[in-house]
């Protein structure tokens, strides 16, 4: 119980250290059949091992 505790501890107060992985486009097509891109970043904490992905439009 002890290592879950301070396992949630370490990724609450995490200096994270984001680390890029890679970036992909993606298409979006509404219901008119319009479409448009956008790209999403892929990142990884190198300390806590949490991902964030951030999207740009």
């Amino acid at each position: 119980m002890k290592h879950l505790i301070d396992a949630i501890i370490k990724k609450w107060f995490c200096c994270h250290e984001w680390e890029y992985l890679f970036e992909r486009r993606v298409e979006v097509v509404d219901d008119w059949g319009d479409s448009s891109w956008y790209t999403v970043r892929h990142y990884f904490c190198k300390k806590c091992g949490k991902y964030k992905k951030i999207k740009s439009h």
